[in-house]
């Protein structure tokens, strides 16, 4: 991730998802982050069973999950969207 300006030297500040040092920012370009995702219950460990909730960051946010950790996408689960 990279922070840089558009077009070169003059304009807003963007997010750029590849860096090019001495280059001109011309990649695709972000102006925000969508802030993260709200879990709960906390991280821990808890004697009896609970009920995880996800809350998207965004309206337009969708959730996936793992059971397992992995990164693979035949492993992603998808249990939230938000469409206009």
């Amino acid at each position: 991730m990279s922070y840089g300006r558009y077009p070169d030297g003059d304009g807003s500040w963007y997010l750029f998802p590849n860096a090019t040092p001495s280059v001109s920012n011309s990649t695709q370009r972000y102006s925000d982050i969508v802030p993260e995702p709200q879990v709960s219950p906390a991280s821990g460990f808890y004697s009896t069973s609970v009920t995880v909730s996800l809350t998207s960051g965004s309206p337009y946010d969708n959730i996936f999950y793992t059971l397992d950790g992995s990164n693979q996408m035949n492993h992603l689960r998808f249990i939230h969207s938000h469409f206009n």
